[in-house]
């Protein structure tokens, strides 16, 4: 049963009085403050995020413009500043700097590429930052370089690792923030910026300058590339020095630099490496490699330390080497000081240096330069004309020898005038065949002294000035290719001569005939060989081609070849010179010579008990113990005669057993 009271509170709240007119009032008002509460709210999240997309929209533009600068910049500083101008503008940031990274990644400075948008009162700033160095992990460009991140320092005058704090509270600067310009993985330049106001970390803008480095540093890897291409081709691949193509570049513009009266201030050294062929054709290509760059290593050395201590000395000079291709190098040499050169002892001192260094192990061969050089003169009108003058010199050097140094003159140039006119001369006298040849006797070193054969020599009928003997036009003939036909001439000449001998007794006589090194070069010397003894008719068995030393070993296994092939007919060759040139014991042992001469600067040494004794005795014996006849050469007197003979030796030759006569005197020779 339901209590009394409680049944009457029921009916209270069921009749209570309806809400006055001020009540319904304030209870609209409170509804309506809260859809105005409810609006604002969403108006205000609405403003915020189109603001928030508006500055993300600003921020991916600001990249894309950045993006857009890298691509169509021409240069690194170009591109840099560029940038800095956007961000500055686009981001009302007081200042920009850049600072870039050093050659040895050591540390990053300064490089006066900056930018402001607001330069009142900053400039001490600026101009404490502008040729600032920073090592790694040193103050904010340091940090950004060491660890290749972004830095943000909202408050500048707070932070201990900030290293210009107090320069930049002076100048009113709040914030700092740098980030690395990336080429791949590799800093190669910081940019750092400053603003006044204090401004917190903003993830969003470090992702946005982050993403700006990456494209920034796409113009340093396309530097790189142009002057990787560049380099290349300017540069020789293997020892990394200038090509012809620079070396004439830089050579044209110290030319150009220098009045025609002061050109003497100008030098241009050609070299030519002496044995590089044989290092190619005996240790391998790889050999041949390392020698050129040897020689590269050499020049660049002796070139450095030319021009430090010229330096010390006050006298500036400008030097360069290069490789103009296969083993020739060429330097170029200016003083500035616009001094002459012709007197000076730079280049005999650059050329002693490199004779010095480029004595080469015998792991790499006999190795070694023969030098060309000259001086600017008034009369050199152009590059060419100079470098004509060094190379000329260069063949000089050549020409008389190994390891020589010959500088450019008048008189060389009167005698290079003589030679060009002397092989003119020579080609005309092949072609009119002004040749004739002589026959030299070669003896038995016995009781009887039997001639048993000749040597043949080329003597020239010259229009003009007579008789002349191989050593005044030998050397031209050889220079010029002419000795080929020359060659071929005796060759032919000598064999049909010596089919018309009679035999001495039971034995043939046989005849010497001397082969030039390129005549042996040829491709099918052997078959040619043939060829002649064929259409002369001469018994093969008398015929010795004479090779020198030099010659044979050139290429061995090419000079075996050729020797085996020809012996197959009968034809015996001499190995000529012995003693003078680079043939080592093991080279001799496998080339298949019948016969070695001893050349005459041995038997002219002999005097019956010195060295000379000796070196000839250990000739003989060597030749002896792999079964070849011995002819000895130059032989004078009497006396050297009886010593050969004591010595075992078997044949002549020389002054004392008769001189070189015509083939009608060798013929009347045999006869008697």
């Amino acid at each position: 049963m339901s209590h009394p009271r409680a049944v009457g509170r029921m009916k209270h709240a069921l009749v209570a009085a309806p809400p006055t007119a001020e009540q319904r009032l304030a209870r609209a008002e409170r509804m309506a403050q809260r859809e105005r509460k409810a609006r604002l709210e969403a108006e205000r999240i609405a403003e915020h995020g189109l603001r928030t997309l508006y500055e993300s929209q600003q921020r991916l533009q600001l990249l894309q413009h950045i993006t857009d600068l890298a691509n169509r910049a021409r240069s690194i500083p170009e591109a840099l500043g560029a940038a800095l101008e956007a961000i500055c503008q686009r981001m009302n940031w007081t200042i920009g700097n850049v600072l870039m990274v050093s050659d040895d990644r050591t540390h990053v400075e300064g490089c006066d590429i900056w930018r402001a948008t607001d330069a009142t009162g900053a400039m001490a700033f600026v101009e404490a930052s502008r040729r600032t160095r920073f090592q790694r992990d040193e103050g904010l460009p340091g940090r950004v370089f060491d660890s290749a991140r972004s830095e943000w320092i909202a408050d500048l005058g707070h932070s201990s690792l900030f290293v210009r704090a107090a320069i930049a509270e002076r100048c009113g600067l709040g914030t700092g923030c740098a980030f690395p310009v990336l080429a791949g993985d590799e800093v190669v330049a910081v940019l750092e910026f400053y603003m006044r106001q204090a401004i917190p970390s903003d993830p969003e803008m470090i992702g946005i300058l982050e993403q700006a480095g990456v494209q920034l540093g796409r113009v340093f890897e396309r530097d790189r590339a142009q002057r990787a291409l560049i380099h290349d081709a300017l540069h020789d691949p293997l020892t990394g020095l200038p090509n012809r193509a620079l070396f004439n570049d830089r050579l044209q513009a110290s030319f150009d630099r220098l009045a025609p009266i002061r050109r003497h201030a100008l030098a241009v050294m050609v070299l030519d490496l002496d044995g590089f062929k044989l290092v190619n054709d005996t240790l391998g290509h790889h050999a041949g490699d390392r020698v050129l760059i040897r020689v590269a290593d050499v020049l660049r050395d002796t070139l450095a330390e030319l021009e430090a201590q010229r330096d010390a000395e006050g006298c500036a000079y400008r030097t360069s080497a290069a490789r103009m291709g296969g083993d020739e190098f060429t330097v170029l040499i200016e003083h500035l000081a616009g001094e002459d050169l012709a007197g000076d002892a730079t280049i005999e001192r650059i050329a002693t240096r490199l004779h010095e260094n480029l004595a080469l192990s015998n792991e790499s061969g006999h190795v070694g330069a023969s030098i060309g050089y000259a001086t600017g003169h008034v009369a050199h009108a152009t590059v060419d004309q100079l470098l004509r003058d060094a190379d000329l010199a260069m063949y000089e050097a050549k020409a008389g020898g190994r390891g020589r140094t010959v500088g450019f003159s008048e008189a060389l140039s009167e005698a290079l005038h003589d030679r060009a006119r002397l092989t003119n001369e020579l080609r005309d006298a092949i072609e009119r065949e002004e040749f004739e040849l002589d026959y030299q006797p070669i003896v038995t070193l016995d009781s009887a002294k039997a001639v048993c054969g000749f040597e043949a020599l080329v003597r020239w009928n010259h229009p003009i000035r007579g008789r002349l003997l191989p050593a005044e036009f030998i050397d031209v003939a050889e220079n010029s290719g002419l000795i080929l036909f020359l060659g071929d001439w005796v060759l032919r000449q000598a064999c049909a001569t010596a089919a018309t001998w009679p035999s001495v007794g039971n034995r043939p006589p046989f005849i010497s005939i001397n082969i030039s090194a390129r005549q042996f070069a040829q491709p099918g010397f052997a078959a040619r060989v043939r060829q002649i003894v064929l259409e002369t008719g001469v018994d093969p068995t008398r015929i010795r081609l004479e090779l020198t030393e030099s010659t044979a070993i050139v290429d061995i296994d090419h000079t075996c070849q050729v020797i085996q092939e020809i012996r197959k007919w009968g034809v015996q060759t001499s190995l000529d010179d012995f003693g003078t040139g680079f043939s080592s014991l093991s080279s001799l042992h496998r080339l298949p010579f019948d016969v070695l001469k001893i050349d005459r600067s041995f038997i002219t040494a002999m005097d019956g008990h010195g060295k000379g004794d000796g070196i000839v005795r250990a000739i003989v014996a060597l030749a002896h113990t792999i079964g070849m006849t011995i002819v000895a050469e130059g032989i004078e007197t009497p006396a050297q005669a009886q010593l050969l003979i004591d010595l075992g030796c078997e044949l002549g030759q020389g002054y004392h057993f008769g001189r070189p006569a015509l083939a009608s005197q060798a013929a009347a020779l045999l006869a008697s």
